[in-house]
């Protein structure tokens, strides 16, 4: 807070002759150096009883209201002062545009600080911030006069407390919440005056149920910024003070194995410094950390920063994000959405209503992140909103803000505008189990764009339940792979031509135990109509199969070519058999020894599907392998 009138009532001989105001006026300038605004108030009230028209009075009463965050007085005596002397004190006007701006009267505000800059020279300091005080106003009339079409609710007594609430994450259906409480008690740990810990909820006829703290071995000591890995298995935390920390507050993370959380352990690799490194978001497939830090080299106070995830496991050295996001102010809480595109963080160095703001960035074609946007009003206000968790599908979100209480948060919630939400995705869950025993299996589930042949995402499924959740696009085409040792890979593809509203797919998919007889379709293997020639959106498929068998030396393998009933027998046989050539051919190029194959073409004689339907017969149209 900017104080003026001690300094101008010391420099200058004070405009009153009444000695009763000048000796309550004196007493309020030592209350106010000791901090004491409540009694220089009174002391002031008293000096202005005695003479209604003492300009530094009113200057330094404005001043004790501003520390007791009492607006309208504020306002209303600096007003008083304008009228009776416009001049007396320029700097006035700034602080009625600061009050103004905090009390919502945009258009005074405005009008306030144009009037403060208007009169001449300034001080370089509180020229600045009276010109983020403009901006600000003038971003704010244009919020509140054209709002998102949205409302924002508080969350029940089931979920917010007396104390601090935090959202961190919400399942991928929207049946449980995980949010961070900050107890207010001095029983903390670490001689704190808070305790900070995990709480979740679970939803029961669209109801949040009473909130339960998550227990977690092996924590000990407050915590938070938490997240949760696209699939739930992994756990990114941030943890202060611990004794293998390398600063004030370093990023850990627990693996979720068989339904247990492990071991916390911190960051491999760079992510982790000696300065305050917190709020980590991971992206869906599991390559990309953002998280906020304080560590040298940024732009401001905490900066947001990014890490990628080597071949080795271990995290590169962080990237900073740039100035297109980072400002010298406080960048915190990055939540990247999985569709990998869109990063949602809060900031009080950007333009905005107020304190920390949501703001939101997203990532061209090229890989480049837009200047961040605010999201805008009622999401936004003059208070703190420092944290969003938007769901899955971009149709909700949820809020941590002090809206409702300045000195505490609470967790909202509201329906998300199109302009604000991500890009659509498709939710794929599915569960592997063995084919034989139907016991759940721990596999490698891999998605390649069958575009460019690039690996898109990677994962696991639980080796406690079989489950796995991914990421897909619409409008995309994909290979689709499942592997576990000892088994079959299987293969499969999704394209999608069309858009969805809201499109969720959820399989079974039985693997295959590797032995004699057992076969499994390529169904990523393809090639033009009437040719043989391997396209190059086989490859992927076709370099798993390779994998396999150097990983399985025991094995051979008959490669089976079929073609459906189009065209004559004797071509359709002629063609399978080169086309399953091709296949081998390939495989002997890679380095697999001619031995362990063969190759044979069936033509069309051992359909799978009705060959009436162009459906029936894409299905005819396959490559399959059997181990001999």
């Amino acid at each position: 807070m900017l104080l003026s009138a001690i300094v101008c009532g010391q420099n200058s001989g004070l405009g009153s002759s009444n000695k009763k105001a000048i000796k309550y006026y004196k007493q309020a300038e030592t209350f106010m150096r000791q901090q004491k605004y409540a009694e220089a108030e009174s002391s002031l009230t008293k000096a202005l009883e005695k003479d209604a028209d003492f300009k530094e009075a009113m200057l330094l009463i404005g001043d004790a209201y501003r520390e007791q965050r009492k607006l309208v007085e504020a306002i209303h005596i600096y007003e008083r002062l304008i009228s009776a002397d416009s001049l007396f004190y320029t700097a006035v006007y700034y602080f009625l545009g600061d009050l103004y701006l905090d009390n919502e009267q945009y258009d005074d505000a405005i009008t306030a600080y144009k009037k403060y800059f208007a009169l001449g020279a300034k001080k370089p300091e509180q020229a600045l911030l009276a010109g983020f005080g403009y901006e600000r106003a003038k971003f704010a009339k244009e919020a509140t006069e054209n709002p998102l079409d949205t409302k924002v609710y508080r969350l029940s007594s089931r979920i917010n407390t007396s104390n601090d609430e935090y959202i961190n994450y919400i399942s991928e259906d929207g049946s449980s919440m995980i949010f961070t409480r900050k107890d207010q008690e001095k029983t903390g740990f670490a001689g704190n005056s808070f305790r900070e810990y995990f709480i979740e909820s679970k939803k029961e006829d669209d109801r949040w149920q009473q909130a339960h703290k998550i227990n977690i071995p092996y924590i000990e000591g407050n915590t938070g910024g938490m997240t949760l890995s696209f699939d739930g298995k992994q756990m990114y935390f941030t943890a202060c003070n611990w004794p293998d920390s390398k600063g004030g507050c370093d990023i850990y993370t627990s693996s979720l194995v068989s339904g247990k959380w492990g071991k916390p352990q911190p960051l491999r690799g760079n992510v982790n410094s000696t300065s305050w490194d917190s709020q980590a978001s991971i992206s869906a497939d599991g390559e990309n950390l953002y998280f906020s830090s304080k560590r040298a080299g940024g732009m401001g106070g905490s900066d947001i920063w990014k890490s990628i995830k080597l071949d080795n496991g271990r995290w590169s050295r962080p990237i900073n994000m740039g100035d297109s996001i980072n400002s010298p102010g406080d960048e915190m809480s990055p939540y990247i959405h999985p569709d990998g595109k869109t990063l949602y963080y809060s900031s009080n160095g950007s333009i905005g209503m107020g304190g920390f703001d949501i703001f939101i960035s997203r990532k061209d074609i090229s890989g480049i992140w837009s200047k961040g946007t605010n999201i805008g009003y009622p999401v936004n206000t003059k208070y703190d909103e420092i944290n969003i968790f938007p769901a899955l599908r971009g149709d909700k979100a949820w809020l941590s803000s002090n809206r409702e209480d300045s000195s505490l948060f609470d967790i909202f919630t509201f329906d998300m505008p199109g302009e604000i939400s991500p890009e659509e995705i498709i939710i794929l869950k599915g569960k592997v189990i063995d084919s034989e025993s139907k016991k759940p299996l721990s596999a490698k589930i891999e998605i390649t764009g069958l575009d460019n042949g690039k690996i898109f995402s990677t994962s696991r499924s639980d080796a406690a339940d079989g489950n796995f959740i991914s990421v897909l696009f619409p409008l995309r085409q994909y290979a689709f792979n499942i592997s576990s040792e000892g088994y079959l890979f299987y293969s499969g593809n999704f394209i999608f031509e069309e858009k969805s509203e809201s499109r969720k797919d959820e399989k079974v998919f039985p693997l295959k135990r590797i032995k004699s007889g057992i076969s499994a379709n390529l169904n990523n293997v393809y090639f033009d109509t009437d040719k043989w020639e391997l396209k190059k959106e086989s490859f992927s498929e076709l370099d798993k199969l390779y994998k396999l068998l150097i990983n399985t030396p025991d094995i051979q393998i008959i490669i089976q070519g079929h073609t459906d009933n189009s065209g004559t027998g004797e071509h359709n046989l002629e063609l399978s058999q080169k086309r399953a050539k091709s296949v081998m051919d390939y495989l002997i190029s890679h380095g697999i020894s001619a031995k362990r194959l063969s190759s044979e073409g069936l033509g069309s004689g051992s359909p799978i599907a009705d060959n009436s339907t162009e459906q029936g017969r894409a299905l005819n149209r396959r490559t399959v392998i059997i181990v001999k």
